[in-house]
């Protein structure tokens, strides 16, 4: 499944208008991503049909406009996402193991994944408007700018841990 990750280590030591900026930029790329999601139809299906039955998107869209094949279990299939995400999140090799799984918890306990999935399903509703969208995007920044100072926090708190013995 593609998903675009921001590397952690990078994010953390860019600025909030910088960081406002990269997540304005991964906004577009989510929502415009559905068009090339040839090979990955079924992983694209699950990410709809979780948004949905999450209650993340307070708007109507067709959970399988392609009509392909929705047998498989799309649980496992986030549950392998969220999992394989947090992986790649905790993956500085400048953490320690204590730093990568602070990442990993709060990447897991965060909205980042939810964040994501709700702008690759926005990318398919055609009829949102330009207001609607810049309000969308509005709140994916807020919420990616939230978790990044969460997991900043993992790597900071543990600093001083490690300062202290």
């Amino acid at each position: 499944m593609k998903f675009y990750l921001v590397i952690f280590a990078f994010f953390i030591s860019l600025s909030m208008a910088d960081l406002e900026a990269k997540y304005a930029q991964l906004f577009e790329e989510l929502r415009n991503d559905e068009d090339n999601t040839s090979g990955h139809e079924f992983e694209y299906f699950c990410i709809r049909k979780y948004v949905k039955e999450s209650e993340l998107l307070d708007r109507n869209f067709k959970l399988n406009p392609k009509k392909i094949n929705t047998l498989g279990n799309c649980d496992q299939q986030i549950e392998l996402a969220i999992e394989d995400s947090s992986n790649v999140m905790a993956s500085d090799k400048g953490l320690s193991k204590q730093q990568k799984e602070c990442v990993k918890e709060k990447f897991k306990k965060g909205s980042y994944f939810n964040a994501m999935a709700i702008i690759i399903v926005i990318g398919s509703i055609k009829e949102l408007t330009q207001e609607e969208l810049g309000e969308e995007k509005k709140k994916f920044i807020e919420e990616m700018k939230k978790m990044t100072i969460e997991l900043n926090k993992c790597v900071e708190s543990n600093k001083n841990i490690e300062n202290n013995t």
